[in-house]
């Protein structure tokens, strides 16, 4: 096992794809310049650190790994099923765009970029329901958001909790979906949703 690999992007496009394969750590560092790289994870990874600096970075994440504590900055794109532990998100006033899926049964999801935006595709998802036990939590922060997926703690138990707090406009599309849904005989879980404007499409 590696115990550790970093990557710096300096101001490159990286067309081909970085693959790890059973790593304790993998860091992932852009610069001021616009990076872009495509990066594949298997086995077993404890660790993912990705930070974008002040360029237009774009990391792309393939992986069917098992991933300890993910903390991901910058503009990152996630592809297919990252199932973590506990995944913190910064935008450091870069867009945040969650593409694909997100997915940790009964954790938490942080997402913070206050002086950015926080997109949720359409085809992208946040879970982090637990049939079993409390759903998780979600939280997300940033001037603007906008929900055109899901973002799901729903609880085998109790509902989890859902916080969207936008300093400027907060968008939920047609398509978005928002639960925190407990079990037949659990409490109902917890949402707060607050912005300056809002924008709730409800069309059929």
């Amino acid at each position: 096992m590696i115990d550790s690999l970093n990557i710096t992007l300096r101001n490159f496009i990286f067309s081909g794809i970085i693959q790890v394969s059973d790593s304790s750590n993998v860091n992932i560092v852009g610069t001021e310049g616009d990076d872009e790289i495509n990066v594949e994870l298997e086995g077993t990874i404890e660790n993912v650190n990705v930070e974008g600096d002040a360029g237009s970075d774009d990391i792309t994440i393939n992986t069917d790994a098992d991933i300890g504590l993910g903390q991901l900055k910058g503009q990152v794109n996630l592809s297919k099923s990252l199932e973590v532990v506990t995944v913190n998100i910064s935008g450091d006033g870069n867009e945040v765009q969650v593409e694909e899926k997100i997915d940790i049964p009964g954790s938490q999801v942080t997402i913070n970029n206050p002086k950015g935006d926080v997109i949720i595709n359409s085809s992208g998802a946040i879970d982090v329901s637990d049939d079993e036990e409390t759903g998780g939590k979600i939280e997300i922060n940033a001037k603007r958001i906008a929900i055109f997926g899901s973002l799901s703690a729903d609880g085998g138990g109790d509902g989890g909790v859902i916080h969207l707090l936008a300093n400027d406009m907060l968008v939920i599309g047609n398509d978005g979906k928002l639960t925190a849904n407990a079990s037949l005989h659990g409490d109902g879980g917890e949402m707060s949703l607050r912005g300056l404007q809002y924008t709730i499409d409800s069309r059929a």
